[in-house]
């Protein structure tokens, strides 16, 4: 992906206050497969390992637009009437991923992240009720006529 114009790149692909578009080491990934598809393209799929809690330097912090233990104290608990310690916030991402599809002569055809996370609120108090909450997560972003 770093191939070409990676400042036009940056401006479409990064996350929020990233440089780049990744910095991926071999400890960040899960896994990675590589297929063709239909036009001869290569599509190449990056796993990523699950994490719990993750923060803007981890390897999540490279490459996607996630929600952070600050986001669900500052917007989500507040709009759903709830109060929470922070301690009993746990978000668990696992099956997220990036895909990119590329030409053969090395060109970035497309660009996709899926997230996915349950976000679990512990002895939160929801308007007047105490309770536990379990929420799913999920995002996928599509990137195309990627100009390099």
């Amino acid at each position: 992906i770093a191939k070409g114009d990676k400042a036009a790149a940056q401006a479409n692909i990064s996350p929020d206050g990233a440089s780049y578009v990744s910095m991926l080491t071999m400890a960040d990934i899960k896994s990675i497969t590589h297929t063709t598809d239909s036009s001869g393209n290569y599509v190449i799929n990056i796993a990523m390992n699950d994490m719990s809690n993750p923060d803007k330097q981890s390897s999540y912090g490279k490459i996607f637009q996630f929600m952070l233990v600050d986001d669900v104290m500052n917007t989500y608990a507040p709009n759903m009437g709830a109060t929470v310690d922070r301690s009993n916030v746990e978000l668990k991402y696992s099956g997220c991923s990036a895909t990119a599809t590329i030409t053969p002569d090395g060109k970035v055809v497309s660009y996709e992240t899926t997230v996915n996370a349950n976000m679990i609120l512990r002895e939160a108090k929801v308007k007047v009720i105490n309770t536990d909450l379990d929420a799913t997560l999920y995002s996928i972003t599509k990137y195309y006529n990627i100009a390099w």
